[in-house]
């Protein structure tokens, strides 16, 4: 919570170490004050599923009851892999405080294409540099999981772009997979 705090209180004394509760105050003048100009504040833990303390979560939970005019001071994002739900589960006093709580599933083989296409149209790319078998390779090699699917492509573009490939086909995924994301067990 330290942490949080000093993100968000540029006037605190980073060097100094502060109780928990000195901490959730300090965030708490920070929603009050964010609420009188207008501004919603929003946290997201990203890997949350790592937050293992008691005491972090019970401080969020503190930080959830904050209101400013009726309304929740802050929104909480608590983003991570699948373990976080059996987390949230032994927590009711924390889970009760959630407005939504959902699970995405692994993108299916026309969804990872069209994720791998559209991530390819952000940065620029208007050709395809994917063969179709290569589209298939990369779904079944990473059962569609956009955190995998984004190594593997990353890599098999890195790879294409040093032999000066115009296109990437399935058996090229394959030996990346093999050769560089893959680890053999010993």
């Amino acid at each position: 919570m330290g942490c949080l705090a000093d993100e968000l209180d540029a006037a605190a004394d980073p060097a100094s170490v502060q109780s928990l509760h000195h901490s959730v105050r300090r965030i708490e003048r920070f929603l009050t004050a964010s609420a009188k100009q207008g501004k919603h504040a929003v946290v997201v833990i990203d890997e949350a599923h790592l937050v293992e303390s008691g005491r972090t979560w019970e401080a969020l939970r503190l930080l959830l009851n904050f209101e400013s005019e009726g309304r929740p001071a802050m929104t909480l994002l608590a983003v991570g892999q699948p373990g976080l739900l059996p987390m949230m589960d032994r927590m009711p006093h924390f889970e009760e405080r959630l407005g939504v709580k959902c699970l995405l599933r692994p993108f299916t083989p026309t969804e990872t294409a069209e994720y791998i296409v559209h991530r390819l149209s952000v940065v620029g790319r208007t050709q395809a540099c994917f063969e179709p078998d290569a589209l298939v390779a990369l779904h079944q090699l990473t059962q569609g999981i956009p955190r995998r699917i984004n190594r593997l492509c990353d890599l098999a573009l890195l790879i294409g772009y040093a032999e000066q490939r115009t296109s990437i086909s399935g058996e090229q995924i394959e030996t990346i997979s093999q050769e560089l994301v893959t680890v053999a067990p010993e």
